[in-house]
């Protein structure tokens, strides 16, 4: 498991998407996806944050339907995303360590600052890599 973190170029700007990070992911459709926590600006966005939060594991949904989701919305400050081919490892876990060990992918958005980005995935990792360094 690796993590990097993500800051924008000159550390006062954000200028990486989550359109970005998530090109970098072989076979999404082959994966399993749960919001867990989100914050942003959008369409429907207070439906889809009520959604995620009154259930226990998140919001479970598809490749396509995060794709979907994803682009209703216009602005995000605050996501939590994880993916995995078991979909009885999308649930909220006692803390990060044991969430990072258990899921393949890990996406984080905190406080619209910066990203922190996980995953057993090494080409996934060198891919979103490859972006900062663009």
């Amino acid at each position: 498991m690796k993590t990097i973190k993500i800051h924008g170029q000159d550390k006062k700007l954000l200028d990486v998407s989550i359109h970005q990070i998530l090109k970098n992911i072989n076979n999404g459709e082959h994966f399993f996806w749960g919001l867990l926590w989100l914050k942003g600006i959008g369409e429907n966005i207070l439906k889809l944050e009520e959604s995620i939060n009154k259930n226990h594991n998140g919001y479970i949904l598809s490749w396509v339907k995060l794709e979907e989701v994803l682009n209703n919305i216009d602005s995000i400050e605050e996501i939590l995303l994880i993916g995995d081919v078991d979909k009885f490892k999308l649930k909220r876990y006692e803390s990060d360590t044991e969430m990072r060990i258990s899921c393949k992918y890990i996406i984080e958005l905190v406080d619209s600052s910066y990203w922190l980005v996980s995953s057993m995935d090494s080409n996934f990792i060198e891919g979103v890599q490859s972006l900062l360094k663009e």
